[in-house]
């Protein structure tokens, strides 16, 4: 008896440790036109399918249940995919940017703001459409200079949009199962060792 609570005291310790690191924040490429951002578990739509639209044809095309991302859930996506430049290339291809991407853009909000992340920016910017945009380098490089509104398409340029209904997260889901599991066997063998005491 004290081995196997020992042995299933271990499996309670590995199940706990497998489920740790699942539950880190990353963005993983759902395969369907769509990655999921696993901290909040809202589900974003890639941004190659609105590549080079403009807002208001974007927002005759959004899927049901999807809306142009407001800018605190802009956020949540960007504390997920830090503007690490050594994380970007997995980052911008779970968000559907394609292999050999530089930069990711897109609207967010009433789409007078717009977002973007590059290979070498260590944060995410943002810059309100309709000014004149510039962005320059540490050693001076104009890196680019738009100045877009609504109505604008450019290359690369799609927009954020988010899907807020969660479900419960896979790894929770997991890791509350294995408990429960433990917490089973562990009262099976309570109740049948106090039976045989009797």
């Amino acid at each position: 008896m004290k081995n196997f609570k020992t042995i299933l005291a271990a499996h309670a310790v590995v199940l706990a440790a497998l489920a740790c690191p699942l539950a880190n924040a990353s963005l993983i490429n759902n395969g369907d036109g769509s990655f999921t951002d696993t901290s909040t578990g809202y589900r974003w739509q890639t941004l190659s399918q609105y590549d080079g639209k403009d807002y208001a044809a974007i927002l005759g095309i959004l899927p049901t249940g999807y809306h142009v991302a407001s800018e605190a859930e802009l956020a949540t996506l960007t504390a997920s995919a830090s503007a690490n430049p050594a994380n970007f290339a997995s980052d911008a291809l779970a968000m559907g940017a394609g292999p050999g991407a530089y930069m990711i853009w897109g609207f967010y909000g009433d789409g007078s703001l717009y977002a973007w992340k590059s290979d070498f920016d260590e944060m995410w910017n943002t810059n309100a459409a309709p000014l004149p945009g510039g962005y320059t380098t540490a050693n001076g490089w104009l890196a680019w200079d738009y100045s877009i509104g609504t109505g604008y398409s450019l290359p690369g340029l799609s927009v954020f949009a988010v899907n807020t209904t969660t479900s419960v997260p896979e790894p929770a889901t997991l890791a509350t199962f294995g408990i429960g599991l433990v917490g089973l066997a562990m009262r099976r063998r309570t109740v049948r060792s106090k039976s045989r005491a009797v």
